[in-house]
C-alpha cells in the first residue's frame, strides 16, 4: 500500500524521479517533466479528477492499493473549489 499525504505549497522543491525524469510541487500544482541538461521539457500537470484518474491507473497496472490521509484530499478539494471559483 502506498500512502500519500497532503504536502504544503511552496514546501516541496523539484525531485529527482529517475530516467531524467522530475517531479515538482513547488508552484501549487503537480509538475511532471523531463530534463536532460538543456532545460524542463515535456511537462504534464496533474490535478484534481487527473489525479485520481492517475492513481486508478496505478493501482490497476500494479495490482497495487493507494491510499490518500483525509489531510491530502482536504487539500486537494481545497485547491479544485479555488480554481473553479477563479
Amino acid at each position: 500500500m502506498i500512502i500519500i499525504g497532503a504536502a504544503k505549497k511552496g514546501n516541496m522543491m523539484k525531485d529527482y524521479l529517475g530516467d531524467s525524469v522530475y517531479g515538482d510541487y513547488s508552484t501549487g500544482e503537480l509538475r511532471l517533466y523531463t530534463d536532460n541538461g538543456e532545460g524542463p521539457s515535456n511537462e504534464i500537470i496533474i490535478c484534481g479528477d487527473t489525479l485520481t484518474c492517475l492513481f486508478k491507473f496505478i493501482e490497476r497496472a500494479l495490482a497495487i492499493k493507494i491510499s490518500m490521509k483525509p489531510a491530502a484530499q482536504e487539500e486537494i478539494l481545497k485547491d479544485k473549489l479555488q480554481k473553479s471559483s477563479s
